[in-house]
């Protein structure tokens, strides 16, 4: 029988899981993503990769005013880009990792990849 076919769309996804981010890669997902804070109190503030992850720091300023177990998911709902958003041909919805916190409290953040 032999290895079962791999498409061109699995190969392309398994290539970017296995790939660190470049510096390149990072400074235009950031321009695409600093373009979804300009209006409004939600402000970008920072990203870097870590491997093969892309983590985006978001300024928010006051805490979510829900249940935690309701804020990850709402936070893949309204700031994970669609489908359609060029940033997903430059890498994978599970390497993007948004941390939203508080001002001058970085490291009580909110956080959840895009899956």
């Amino acid at each position: 029988m032999g290895s079962p076919k791999v498409t061109a769309v699995e190969k392309t996804h398994t290539d970017k899981l296995n790939t660190s981010i470049n510096r390149s890669v990072l400074l235009e997902i950031e321009s695409l993503i600093k373009n979804l804070f300009i209006l409004g109190d939600w402000r970008y503030h920072s990203s870097k990769s870590i491997g093969n992850m892309v983590h985006i720091y978001i300024q928010i300023p006051t805490p979510l005013k829900m249940r935690s177990s309701y804020q990850k998911n709402y936070i893949k709902q309204s700031i994970c880009p669609k489908t359609i958003n060029p940033v997903w041909q430059l890498i994978n919805p599970e390497q993007m990792k948004f941390h939203l916190f508080i001002i001058n409290n970085k490291r009580k953040s909110i956080s959840t990849t895009c899956d």
